[in-house]
């Protein structure tokens, strides 16, 4: 296991995630990618980027994760799979609902 996933694991908000799909595991890169571009984001603004610039990238990246959300359950309905869309995708959701 690279470092790097060790030290993540060490988090309290640490997930372990089975990826048995090539589409899941784009997915799980995705979020760690995001993760750390995220937290420089947030710790950015203000500094070197302006508010409002810092928070039009959070509000495109919540609709790109609402998207996605709403992909998986047209997918999901189409093979006859229940989806619950997860709470923090409708956190996302309520932010663009603003």
């Amino acid at each position: 296991m690279k470092k790097r996933r060790a030290d993540l694991l060490k988090k309290h908000n640490s997930k372990i995630v089975l990826a048995d799909t090539l589409e899941s595991e784009a997915m799980v890169d995705l979020a760690m990618k995001a993760n750390d571009i995220f937290l420089k984001l947030k710790k950015t603004a203000g500094v070197g980027l302006d508010f409002k610039d810092a928070d039009e990238m959070l509000m495109l990246w919540n609709l790109v994760l609402v998207k996605s959300s709403q992909t998986l359950e047209q997918i999901s309905q189409k093979i006859d799979m229940k989806y619950d869309e997860p709470f923090t995708i409708t956190l996302a959701r309520e932010k663009l609902e603003k």
